[in-house]
């Protein structure tokens, strides 16, 4: 008889990818934490620090989070995770309370140890440069060691402040507080000192508060180029929330910006909270920020961007009542202005300002000067050794914009000719070039639970003899 048996080929074996995440921050955490809820992937984390903790929530006890509590967890499909594990270890907490960050910091911590510990190898030690080869990546270290990996995830952090201009005569001085989150960045300040905060924002709503901590009563000035300060959440009690804006696509900036001022107006006008306007737009912003030009881009960043961070990047109410009590108490000036130079001395520090709207030059003399901008965005000057040394070889890509790294839409790294690599992505807020709005731990969370699905399903061919 004829044989017609077929012959199928075989499938070549597969083994799940070798994942190796650079930074043990939050969003390092918590992708660690969602890809071994998924399973498959063998991972390692590098990182010379406590895990979970970053700069954010290794902080001052007295600091509190920025986003209450319900909105805090880690999963995205358990809204109520860290609200859960804050109440059963004793913490009197509501839904919309503003817990302590150094709480949030051992609530990532443990879960970290609790579902991921036992999945991810960590490497205590500091990625210095990532290389692509034939078999993958090659991540050398600070230490003179090596991790070999098929996909590489940047999930650096956040950078300290950049100097702002005019301080230029004062770097390096210790009359003058570069980096406020670094530690005993505050020791040297003696209680009745006069003090200049350069930025409004949150960082100095915190410093503000680590001062009040250490007994400090001296005078305090924070100046900023429009002298705005974060607006109040709404509180448990206040008035309702207003309802979202319905936003067109293609809608333009300055569409959107008459559009959001007068629900805005109409909200308060009705006895509803202009907040819920602002917070509609979270799902949005997105595609927003990518619906817009370059040019338009550019105009918010330089016009708007101020009056946006206070209004969508808001503070505990019991934090801005600090603030009115020291300026009750005239012990807090805010002030609109720019400084032109500055000098230090052994006594001190002589600043030379201008406040907005005037011609006029104005002396001010302070025992010492603190950065309170917040993180530096341009990755270029401030992202440190790794990613500065990935983006001068041209292997990531930052905007024109410098707010961070290009992606793809699932998060993977563009090289600076903007094709997409294979294998190496990025995670966190490095990502603000082209989600803008990629900092609060709600949006983190969301973007480490897409990242993890998707490495997750990554396999690598097995070679066979």
């Amino acid at each position: 008889m004829l044989d017609v048996s077929l012959s199928v080929p075989s499938r070549p074996a597969r083994r799940p990818a070798r994942i190796a995440i650079l930074g043990g921050g939050f969003s390092g955490a918590a992708l660690a934490v969602h890809l071994a809820r998924t399973g498959g992937a063998s991972v390692t984390l590098v990182e010379p620090d406590a895990v979970g903790r970053g700069v954010a929530y290794a902080a001052d006890p007295a600091h509190l989070l920025n986003v209450p509590a319900a909105r805090m967890s880690l999963y995205p499909d358990v809204p109520d995770d860290f609200l859960v594990w804050a109440r059963a270890r004793g913490v009197a907490a509501s839904p919309t309370t503003f817990l302590p960050r150094a709480l949030y910091g051992a609530y990532v911590s443990e879960t970290f140890g609790r579902v991921a510990a036992g999945t991810t190898r960590v490497v205590r030690a500091r990625a210095e440069t990532v290389d692509a080869g034939p078999a993958g990546w090659r991540i050398r270290l600070a230490d003179g060691g090596t991790v070999e990996a098929d996909a590489v995830v940047l999930a650096t952090g956040n950078p300290p402040p950049a100097d702002p201009p005019g301080l230029a005569g004062i770097i390096g001085s210790p009359r003058y507080v570069a980096d406020p989150w670094r530690r005993d960045a505050l020791a040297a300040i003696g209680a009745a000192d006069a003090i200049l905060l350069v930025g409004t924002g949150l960082t100095a709503l915190d410093v503000l508060v680590s001062l009040r901590e250490r007994g400090h009563h001296g005078p305090i000035r924070a100046l900023s180029r429009r002298g705005l300060v974060p607006l109040p959440h709404l509180e448990a009690g206040g008035p309702p929330a207003a309802a979202p804006v319905t936003i067109a696509p293609g809608t333009s900036l300055e569409g959107l910006v008459r559009l959001v001022h007068a629900a805005g107006k109409a909200a308060v006008a009705d006895g509803r909270a202009w907040q819920g306007v602002v917070d509609g737009l979270r799902a949005a912003t997105p595609t927003l920020w990518a619906g817009f030009t370059a040019v338009e881009r550019r105009r918010f960043l330089r016009h708007l961007r101020p009056y946006w961070e206070v209004h969508r990047h808001r503070a505990p109410d019991v934090v801005l009542g600090h603030v009115r009590a020291l300026q009750a108490a005239g012990a807090l000036e805010i002030v609109a202005g720019r400084i032109l130079e500055s000098a230090a001395s052994a006594d001190g520090v002589a600043v030379t300002l201008r406040r907005r709207g005037s011609a006029d030059l104005e002396q001010v003399r302070v025992a010492h000067v603190i950065n309170t901008t917040g993180p530096d965005t341009d990755l270029a000057r401030g992202g440190g050794a790794l990613l500065r040394d990935l983006l001068s070889r041209g292997v990531v890509l930052q905007d024109a914009d410098r707010l961070g790294l290009r992606t793809s839409t699932d998060a993977a790294a563009l090289r600076a000719d903007g094709t997409v690599h294979t294998g190496l992505y990025v995670l966190g807020q490095a990502r603000r070039a082209d989600l803008w709005e990629h900092t609060a731990v709600p949006d983190l969370s969301r973007g480490a639970a897409a990242l993890a699905e998707h490495l997750s399903a990554l396999t690598v061919a097995v070679a066979t003899p």
